[in-house]
């Protein structure tokens, strides 16, 4: 889960203004390259330092989150047909999407919605069954 919280790091700069941070450092600078390929394996690992075991299975778990959170955020609707560059620094090409949702959609709410409740019934169902077995 943390990893899919990688791509998302983006929004920081609702926060801080990327004008600051260029000012502190003294170099261009944009948020933008968080939400991409190379922007991911940086930050993974960089969390993965923080490890002194496991280091290689946190790290895959990390980027199994973040390319699952790149590759929803390819269905994104765009203009243009084509998902964002999400493959920098390796490839300037924006791969095409099939423009599914947007996040601000009533749709995907409502769909995870149902999704999420027919996942807990089948779960409090199956728990029910069990219990029931252990009483009988």
């Amino acid at each position: 889960m943390a990893g899919v919280a990688i791509p998302g790091l983006i929004k920081i700069e609702i926060l801080i203004d990327a004008g600051v941070v260029e000012t502190l450092l003294g170099v261009p600078f944009k948020y933008a390259p968080i939400s991409s390929l190379g922007g991911v394996l940086l930050i993974a690992g960089a969390i993965t330092i923080f490890f002194e075991r496991q280091r290689r299975q946190i790290f895959s778990f990390l980027l199994f989150g973040a390319f699952s959170s790149l590759v929803v955020d390819g269905l994104w609707v765009f203009a243009d047909g084509r998902s964002g560059f999400w493959l920098y620094p390796f490839s300037w090409w924006r791969p095409p999407t099939p423009s599914l949702y947007i996040t601000s959609d009533v749709r995907v709410l409502v769909t995870a919605i149902l999704i999420s409740a027919v996942v807990f019934a089948l779960d409090r169902w199956k728990h029910a069954d069990n219990l029931f077995e252990k009483l009988t």
